[in-house]
């Protein structure tokens, strides 16, 4: 049995970690320095995010997009530097307290410890960073690319009428469901915010609802029923609170991208290649270590409550971050466009080139130490089940093990 990494503490997530190449001659590596980050209110910030968002999907390379995200950013002179741009990153893994996070950023960076690209200009650094990134990361296209294929197609057969995407991290699946939608059910999609500050705080989730194509609006809506919730997973510990307070109107379904609760169900959980279930090719742990490896990916924002009101604050990610973000959730979108109308594109052979070369592959070694209270947890579970009908789950199991789910072009 593989013993649970040690926790880190943030001691240990410091300047003197950021490599060599890149640190500022004369600065004291022990500190990361002022925070330049840009930050604003969470009900203008996503509806106009998204519109940015849309329109990076139409444009045709990387360096597009990135002189996009640099219009968004307005990067000060002071922070038009490789050194600058790679501080300002591990300045917000430490904000965020995020270790795991760091260790994955830490491993993703080391190849960049080049001089020559330390040397670049902020833009041109970007674009290798950002290309660098979406080769390290692109063989999870296909799992999230499916995993939306399969939400879809809940909604279709199970008589869903909404997808709520629940925010920052099922962002993800949003660029491949902008593409499967026409070919496989017309449904709108909500952006939920609502995450464990704001649940500990007592706060309702706020819920931004499509008003046309690519324009967010703050919706009053937040009890719907007949809908379906995605996230990345594990547990559900925000799920139940949102059951608990009527979220789902008493009649919705939740889907992990990979799921450690019996209560929920999870795309890789649930997955078959051909005749062979996944768990033959990837055991439990490394489904975990996908969820895990998904949840570390750069974000683009983060978001901060207030806490003398209700008020709720975006802070957007620093440049390394929201280039990188940006650019896999375009070249994600342009992958989506490609596998929706490739016949030959068929699903078993990129799922299962998905799941060869788990250690060699930008994936965590290990799954991140366990939750200490997964067990409890689970088994003092008090919500009703979120899974979709259990005749919707039956067709699927019997498509998937005919190797014909997931064709979006089959429906």
């Amino acid at each position: 049995m593989t013993q649970p990494k040690p926790l880190f503490s943030t001691k240990g997530l410091s300047g003197d970690r950021i490599p060599l190449a890149y640190r500022v001659p004369g600065t004291d590596r022990a500190s990361l320095g002022p925070s330049d980050s840009k930050i604003e209110d969470v009900n203008t910030a996503i509806p106009r995010l998204a519109s940015l968002f849309h329109r990076c999907l139409d444009l045709p390379d990387i360096n597009s997009v990135v002189g996009v995200c640099l219009e968004e950013l307005r990067l000060s002179p002071h922070q038009c530097n490789p050194a600058a741009l790679l501080t300002a990153l591990y300045r917000n893994l430490l904000k965020e307290d995020d270790a795991e996070g760091y260790v994955v950023t830490t491993a993703l960076f080391a190849r960049l410890q080049d001089p020559e690209v330390a040397l670049l200009p902020a833009r041109e650094f970007l674009i290798e960073t950002a290309r660098q990134y979406v080769a390290q990361t692109s063989h999870l296209f296909p799992l999230l690319h499916r995993q939306s294929s399969a939400a879809l197609t809940v909604c279709r057969v199970a008589n869903r009428g909404r997808i709520r995407l629940l925010l920052r991290d099922a962002l993800i699946f949003w660029p491949s469901l902008l593409v499967l939608r026409p070919q496989i059910v017309e449904v709108p999609f909500d952006f939920v915010v609502f995450t464990r500050p704001l649940r500990d705080n007592g706060r309702e989730p706020l819920v931004f609802a499509e008003d046309g194509e690519g324009v967010l609006k703050r919706s009053s809506h937040k009890a719907e029923p007949r809908t379906l919730v995605l996230d990345v997973g594990l547990y559900g510990t925000l799920v139940k609170e949102l059951d608990r307070r009527g979220f789902f109107g008493g009649d919705g379904s939740v889907f992990f991208f990979g799921s450690r609760n019996p209560h929920i169900p999870g795309f890789l959980n649930d997955l078959w290649l051909g005749k062979q279930p996944i768990n033959a090719l990837v055991q439990t742990q490394d489904v975990v270590r996908y969820v895990d490896t998904v949840e570390c990916l750069l974000k683009p924002f983060v978001f901060v409550p207030c806490p003398d009101s209700s008020a709720i604050f975006m802070e957007l990610g620093d440049g390394i971050s929201f280039v990188c973000s940006v650019v896999f959730l375009w070249s994600l979108h342009r992958y989506s466009t490609r596998a929706a109308h490739n016949d030959s594109d068929r699903p078993d052979a990129h799922l299962r080139s998905s799941t060869n070369g788990l250690v060699a592959r930008w994936l965590l070694e290990e799954p991140i130490p366990a939750w200490s209270k997964a067990q409890d947890f689970v088994a003092s579970w008090s919500s009703r089940d979120l899974t979709s009908p259990s005749e919707f789950r039956e067709w699927l199991n019997r498509r998937m093990r005919a190797g014909q789910c997931g064709s979006a072009s089959r429906g």
